[in-house]
């Protein structure tokens, strides 16, 4: 595999800028700048809110570490779709360890960070050991002892875990605690005080119906349909006003040509859901990607999941949230779905849903940034370069 594999990937239009009129003015930092690798792993847990929400915060309260993110197939489609500068790693959506230690070791060794941070990456803690470069680990939950993932989570230098302790047993081989800082969402510039506004703007009376099906990074409907079970669902909706809005991605063409002809009904190829959309949803449908329904609960919206048994990550913390109502896709028909989807509507409310606290970034951010600042102190070889 050449190194012409590692590059980095276009800049895109950012779905949700980092930066704006709500980003707080920080100024110039006077401290060497730090290079950090970020490797993000495709089809992770809990999709790319924390890392969104990580990059907003680190922008803000630690302008002097610069962020280099390395990721490969719907990881590196997230990243990019937020303009953020990628290293695309020459590896398919399913790969091996071996293959993934290679590029991780042939990333480090060309970008050269002071740090690495991996989400649920384990390969890279390993190549970061080999390489002699500090390396931290995010995750939202701790793999199983005995397995390659805890034997690879040994060589971490900090551990951090979106969500409250109690939930997962550390691996007896990790050296150190684990640091819980909660579920951390992206701060967005709306709220849900912002709806009356979001939904004239789409055209919706005060007393319609907006349903909104997320994307599905993994689940399209060619290996795990639900198109006939929602639309049924939505027909059986007895809102005289009702709108249902569907996400797609690669299904794109086939949502298509099943909805084209049912009224109130609209496919949008799209990556993410916009914020305006989100806030106005009354509900939204998600397969197994918890990350949606999580940012949905922090805009006060309620929703609906429909697992099919392959991310059991995913499922563990939407049956845990309480905003969501968790439903198994083979044990569900259109009437079961319809019940879900109006029992919800009761859920609504101003504030966020769900866990306690759900933070927007900024506190895991500082504590992030803190071990890094320590780890590129202690870095022999001095990897942090003076800043101009």
């Amino acid at each position: 595999m050449s190194t012409t594999a590692l590059r980095t990937a276009p800049q895109t239009t950012m779905a949700e800028p980092l930066s704006g009129e709500d980003t707080p003015q920080v100024p110039l930092s006077r401290s060497p700048r730090i290079p950090v690798l970020y490797f993000v792993r495709a089809g992770r847990p809990g999709g790319a809110a924390p890392d969104l929400a990580l990059a907003y915060g680190l922008k803000a309260v630690a302008p002097e570490i610069d962020l280099q993110w390395a990721s490969y197939g719907s990881g590196l489609t997230q990243l990019q779709t937020t303009g953020l500068p990628v290293i695309v790693l020459a590896l398919p959506e399913e790969n091996s360890y071996a293959a993934t230690l290679a590029e991780a070791i042939k990333a480090i060794h060309t970008f050269q960070p002071a740090v690495v941070v991996s989400h649920d990456e384990f390969a890279a803690l390993v190549a970061a050991k080999l390489l002699g470069v500090p390396a931290v680990y995010l995750s939202l939950w701790l793999p199983q002892a005995g397995s390659l993932a805890a034997e690879s989570l040994a060589h971490a230098d900090a551990v951090f875990i979106f969500a409250a302790p109690g939930l997962f047993i550390a691996p007896h081989t990790l050296r150190l605690a684990p640091e819980f800082v909660g579920q951390v969402v992206h701060p967005r510039d709306v709220t849900r005080r912002d709806r009356p506004a979001f939904r004239c703007e789409l055209g919706l009376a005060d007393d319609a119906l907006l349903i909104v099906v997320a994307p599905s990074e993994h689940s399209p409907e060619e290996t795990a349909p639900i198109a006939d079970k929602v639309l049924a669902a939505f027909a059986a909706c007895s809102v005289a006003k009702k709108r249902l809005i569907w996400h797609s991605r690669c299904d794109h063409a086939r949502l298509l040509s099943c909805t084209e002809k049912i009224a109130g009904v609209e496919v949008t190829p799209s990556e993410v859901i916009a914020s305006r959309v989100l806030a106005a949803a009354d509900v939204i449908i998600v397969k197994d990607d918890y990350g949606w329904a999580l940012e949905a609960a922090a805009l006060g919206v309620p929703s609906v999941s429909l697992s099919f048994g392959a991310r059991p990550i995913d499922e563990f913390f939407l049956a845990r949230l309480s905003s969501n109502i968790a439903l198994i896709a083979s044990a569900t028909d259109p009437d079961t779905l319809q019940r879900a989807l109006m029992d919800s509507l009761g859920e609504s409310l101003e504030g966020p849903l769900g866990p306690t606290e759900i933070h927007d970034g900024r506190e895991a951010a500082r504590a992030l940034a803190e071990k890094i600042r320590q780890f590129a102190r202690q870095s022999s070889g001095g990897a942090a370069t003076a800043g101009t």
